[in-house]
């Protein structure tokens, strides 16, 4: 693992992160896009109670229903938490996905994400 400092304030516009389990069927919602060049490779998909951004490369798409609706399956357990963070705060990376290190502050034992953009390898 790596060490990191936070250069740029992050505050997640997502309080209620999606969670999915390997196995389960989610719902990709192709219309809606995040237009950021540095965060390619994630797709929204809903699950029965939540919907969230989640790496493509954790699904299998099944079945197109049509070119803005596509139904996947989770490959991996996937939970969406955003860390907030402010400049000069620490956090210990796990690994880096489609722009996003998955990571725990210092002084937390939760894992979450953060947009690699906003840090600095110490």
């Amino acid at each position: 693992m790596k060490i990191y400092i936070v250069i740029k304030d992050w505050i997640t516009d997502y309080p209620n992160p999606i969670t999915l389990r390997g196995g389960q069927d989610v719902v990709i919602d192709n219309s809606k896009k995040d237009d950021t060049p540095d965060w390619q490779g994630w797709v929204w998909c809903i699950s029965n109670d939540n919907a969230g951004w989640v790496p493509e490369q954790i699904l299998q798409v099944r079945d197109r229903t049509s070119s803005s609706i596509s139904k996947a399956m989770v490959l991996e357990d996937y939970f969406a938490k955003e860390h907030n963070v402010g400049v000069g705060e620490m956090v210990v990376g796990n690994k880096i996905v489609n722009g996003w290190l998955y990571c725990r502050k210092m002084d937390e034992e939760v894992f979450g994400w953060l947009p690699l953009s906003n840090l600095d390898e110490v």
